[in-house]
């Protein structure tokens, strides 16, 4: 296998590397290989689909019924301080009445929910960490930003009283440990 460093093209942006592959069955073989930055943005980007030809819609267009959306996760980010963790949630075009937020205590999860006629519906699930107070847990919405603030338990260490001794006769000292 030969390769073969060209020039990139203009007209293919983000191409790296040419590549002249030699093969018994056919003659050469040009290739271009995408950089892997580019590949990631193909992969990510959701195109719609095109417009029908005619400005009428088919009979099948007409009669379908509305599908329902699938719920996507909204964009968000958890920071931590010293004395909260901070979750802020991107919602966009909601308003506060068509947003549901439902914490669990036994599994820790905070569970965020959206919909409104407009706009594809939003599901995100998130775990509270361990040190989170569920029980002053407050959320914020505004400006399309949802902000729960979760403060962190207080942790006062206790005081442990020493005997001297353990209480035990010396015959069951013995087996203690």
């Amino acid at each position: 296998m030969n390769f073969e460093k060209r020039p990139p093209r203009s007209d293919l942006p983000n191409i790296s590397v040419w590549a002249t592959i030699a093969s018994p069955v056919k003659k050469t073989k040009n290739l271009h290989f995408l950089s892997v930055t580019h590949i990631d943005t193909i992969q990510t980007q959701t195109v719609p689909p095109p417009a029908p030809a005619s400005s009428e819609a088919t009979p099948s267009q007409q009669t379908s019924p509305k599908q329902p959306s699938i719920p996507t996760q909204p964009a968000h980010s958890l920071i931590e301080n010293d004395s909260h963790y901070v979750l802020a949630v991107e919602v966009p075009g909601f308003k506060k009445n068509e947003l549901t937020l439902t914490v669990t205590d036994d599994t820790r999860q905070l569970v965020l929910s959206g919909q409104n006629g407009t706009r594809q519906p939003i599901h995100l699930k998130a775990a509270i960490p361990r040190l989170g107070d569920l029980n002053r847990l407050t959320a914020v919405h505004e400006d399309g930003i949802l902000t729960v603030s979760i403060p962190k338990l207080e942790r006062d260490g206790r005081v442990v009283e020493v005997t001297a001794g353990n209480g035990l006769e010396k015959e069951d000292a013995a087996y203690a440990f």
